[in-house]
């Protein structure tokens, strides 16, 4: 709360309650009244050589204590600098120290905080320079005009003046080097121009001795030019992505690595574009193609796959039957929530009426959680004030005291409490807590469908990822049974009987249920009371071990024994339980006897002499 009130707003890096969006989203503003009024602007990108390592000590605790800030903690902060040291690293061990002479230790909590101090001292030299009219601002019509925007060491500075106004500029930076340290690097810094011409672009650089750009401005990350971004901006975001796959190898990931790498690296990289930006449509295509072809082919999407389902039903949450991959289009608008003032998302907003200049009569939850345009839609047709505050309501029944129908009662009871005192005070109504959570805004708005009662069935579990997948597809009956490639006209064997039981089509049905293999290997050990308690992991171990038995058998001409299926189950089993938490364990006493008292001896398998118990990590006596 104090470095609040002791940072200029201009600033925005550390600090609650401002954030990188503010700055990009203030930059664009200016941009683009500049085009708007066909005005000579001149942005000029300043770049600080090292700038946390360049901090001079003296001025900075000559700062604080004018700040300020007592002497027990400019103690404690003198000694923090004082004593700090590094060490010289030679074939990899240390040797000697080195004390540090000057700037802030980067990974120091406080670090942050000291060096928004010192830039604030910037923005006071440019702020005096703008109200003394020796710069001109860029307006932005009743919120007045800016010159200079801050995040942390990144620097930009606006002028529509002209070329004397970048002297004052170059001079500002200079002195304030002189104080803090602070050295401003020309040669990385770039002029940035509107409305001139090309010589006076070249002849003005040559006072900053600086860069001349073109007009669009990387700030913080985005390009910035004070219009819709382009085509090609956007193509720099989708190349960002696809970027992201030339450093996987698909052949170490299994279809849950890849499910793991879209949620928690391709769903997320162009979040910070999102938060800023409504994507086109075509934007989130290209962006979920790359995800798509991931997901069902790894790193090499040029040539997919087999897309076992269809996309928007995978995007869906867990708890709706889907994979919880987000759903880009709606993640964007959730992020976009608190800007762009959704519906939706006012409708999340409960408000409780103090001054009532901030509250909207009619679409503001302020009358007993409801928003009264929902409780009297016919009035609000015919009002006089439909965009009008809670506090003009108050004072025009003020005038009508004589009115005593039921409703202006009942709204008169709840405007007593309106006071000039305070403001107006909202709440996020998805969250206890009272504060906003994309999160909770996003679950809204991608509410809809069915709820999968399995959903835990599926997901929940100690086992690999891959196999939880596995099961939901078999479920939906979409792994690649031969009955499924048949269809698909993909089966390449000269027939779709089961191959190991070659009674019937391959079916999924067939395979996992009414196979006679299947039966005598494991569903006649899962009606055992000692298998039940591990439940599901029982049935995704079963599952597995089937399917893979199966694929040895077509693609490596192995032949197993029901025992060795139920072998492999059970081992699943103990490894699964072995890495499972330890309140997943404690609900299971004995694993091994309750494997074990499974199990049925079904003859040593070929070429080997079983002579020790079933479930012992060697089970092997001799090789004949």
């Amino acid at each position: 709360m104090v470095m609040d009130f002791l940072v200029d707003h201009a600033q925005s890096a550390f600090l609650k309650g401002r954030c990188i969006p503010d700055n990009i989203a203030m930059a664009e503003e200016a941009i683009f009244s500049i085009h708007k009024k066909r005005l000579m602007g001149h942005i000029l990108k300043v770049d600080f050589a090292k700038a946390f390592d360049s901090v001079d000590w003296d001025f900075l605790l000559e700062l604080l204590k004018a700040r300020g800030i007592g002497p027990k903690w400019l103690r404690w902060i003198s000694m923090i600098l004082c004593f700090s040291k590094a060490t010289i690293l030679i074939n990899g061990s240390p040797n000697g120290y080195v004390r540090y002479q000057r700037g802030l230790r980067q990974g120091d909590p406080l670090s942050p905080l000291l060096f928004v101090l010192v830039s604030d001292v910037l923005c006071t030299m440019f702020d005096n320079a703008l109200n003394s009219k020796i710069l001109i601002g860029v307006p932005l019509g009743e919120h007045g005009s800016i010159c200079n925007l801050h995040y942390a060491d990144d620097l930009l500075v606006m002028t529509v003046g002209g070329a004397e106004d970048l002297r004052v500029i170059k001079l500002i930076l200079l002195v304030f080097e002189g104080l803090s340290g602070l050295e401003t690097n020309f040669s990385k810094t770039c002029l940035y121009t509107t409305n001139m011409h090309h010589l006076s672009k070249a002849s003005e650089a040559k006072t900053v001795n600086c860069e001349v750009g073109l007009l669009l401005v990387t700030y913080l990350g985005i390009p910035i030019s004070g219009r819709r971004p382009r085509k090609q901006d956007w193509e720099s975001l989708i190349a960002k992505v696809r970027g992201r796959l030339s450093s996987w190898k698909s052949s170490y990931l299994s279809i849950g690595s890849q499910l793991t790498l879209v949620n928690s690296v391709l769903s997320t990289l162009p979040t910070y574009w999102m938060s800023l930006f409504r994507l086109p449509k075509w934007v989130i295509k290209a962006i979920d193609r790359i995800r798509r072809d991931f997901l069902w082919s790894g790193p090499d999407i040029d040539h997919p796959g087999c897309r076992l389902v269809a996309w928007k039903n995978i995007c869906r949450a867990k708890e709706q039957g889907g994979w919880g991959i987000l759903d880009l289009s709606t993640f964007n608008l959730a992020l976009l929530g608190v800007s762009r003032c959704l519906p939706a998302f006012r409708g999340c907003v409960l408000v409780q009426v103090n001054s009532g200049y901030e509250s909207l009569l009619w679409k503001d939850r302020w009358f007993n959680g409801l928003a009264p345009i929902n409780i009297w839609p016919e009035e609000f047709l015919v009002s006089t004030m439909p965009h009008g505050t809670v506090r003009e309501l108050a004072l025009l029944l003020e005038r009508l005291s004589f009115v005593n129908e039921p409703e202006v009662v009942q709204i008169r009871s709840r405007l007593n409490v309106v006071s000039m005192g305070y403001s107006d005070l909202k709440v996020w109504g998805l969250m206890a807590n009272g504060a906003f959570s994309v999160k909770s805004f996003y679950g809204l708005l991608n509410e809809g469908g069915l709820r999968c009662p399995m959903a835990n069935t599926f997901w929940k579990g100690p086992c690999p990822k891959k196999i939880n997948i596995f099961n939901w597809l078999a479920c939906k009956n979409k792994i690649l049974s031969l009955e499924n490639l048949a269809k698909r006209r993909c089966n390449r064997l000269p027939t779709d009987t089961c191959v190991l039981c070659h009674a019937d089509v391959e079916s999924v049905d067939h395979l996992f249920l009414r196979c006679q293999f299947s039966w005598e290997s494991v569903w006649r050990s899962a009606l055992r009371p000692a298998v039940r308690v591990f439940g599901d992991l029982f049935v995704k171990a079963y599952v597995w071990s089937i399917w893979i038995t199966r694929n040895d058998y077509i693609f490596a001409d192995k032949h197993h024994s029901p025992c060795d299926a139920l072998m492999k189950t059970a081992h699943m089993l103990l490894s699964w339980y072995s890495a499972a938490p330890e309140g997943v364990k404690g609900k299971i006493a004995d694993p091994i006897s309750a494997i074990r008292s499974s199990l049925e001896f079904a003859g040593p398998r070929s070429q080997w002499v079983v002579d020790t118990p079933m479930l012992e990590v060697d089970q092997t006596g001799g090789e004949e």
